[in-house]
């Protein structure tokens, strides 16, 4: 194997029954950012399998909303305020329910959310323009969906860090942080991009 699979993080979710890893990525990045609070709506996309869906879920509580949108079917979140959508979110017809499931076309979300990847090749420049390509289609979605004051968290990887969307957000978002958290494998290129408090105002 490339890595150590079966590291304090993998035992960990086992133990507790999430359905990856990733979960705890989510929380540590929530603990430091501040992401969620009861009653939210999320939009969490390309979400399988689930992690970040249900660690979320319980963030928001029952009083909260969770769509889940992945290209692949996920396995069923017991949680009750959890809906999931399977599609590509860049299809108008995915779009539309997503908003119907939020309440109708002019609901908006306080989180969008993405621990997606695109399916790697192992050639790295190649996986890095679809990884890029990938955020940026997520970042435009963010910005139809997201309330004024809301966040946006992505996965990104080092070798490929998105400096222009990232100018972009500066001008959008009070605060634009980039950040590793302690569940991610030390020899993983991976990071997050934070972006906080969404201004929700046309750019000049």
């Amino acid at each position: 194997m490339a890595y150590q699979r079966k590291d304090a993080y993998y035992h960990k979710a086992k133990r507790e029954g999430e359905r990856s890893r990733a979960a705890y990525k989510l929380e540590q990045l929530e603990k430091k950012f501040h992401l969620f609070r009861r009653g939210d709506k999320v939009l969490d996309i390309g979400n399988f399998p689930g992690g970040w869906t249900q660690m979320a879920a319980r963030k928001v509580g029952l009083e909260g909303v969770v769509i889940g949108v992945d290209l692949d079917p996920v396995d069923p979140i017991p949680e009750p305020c959890v809906k999931q959508i399977q599609g590509d979110i860049t299809d108008p017809e995915i779009i539309a329910s997503v908003r119907e499931g939020f309440g109708g076309e002019d609901k908006k979300v306080q989180v969008v959310m993405s621990d997606a990847s695109p399916k790697l090749s192992g050639v790295r420049d190649a996986d890095s323009a679809r990884q890029l390509a990938l955020v940026e289609a997520i970042y435009e979605t963010a910005l139809q969906m997201l309330a004024p004051g809301g966040h946006f968290i992505a996965k990104v990887f080092s070798r490929a860090t998105p400096h222009e969307l990232i100018a972009d957000a500066k001008k959008r978002f009070k605060r634009v942080k980039q950040h590793k958290p302690d569940a991610s494998r030390k020899e993983s290129s991976e990071i997050y991009l934070v972006c906080c408090e969404f201004k929700g105002e046309e750019l000049p």
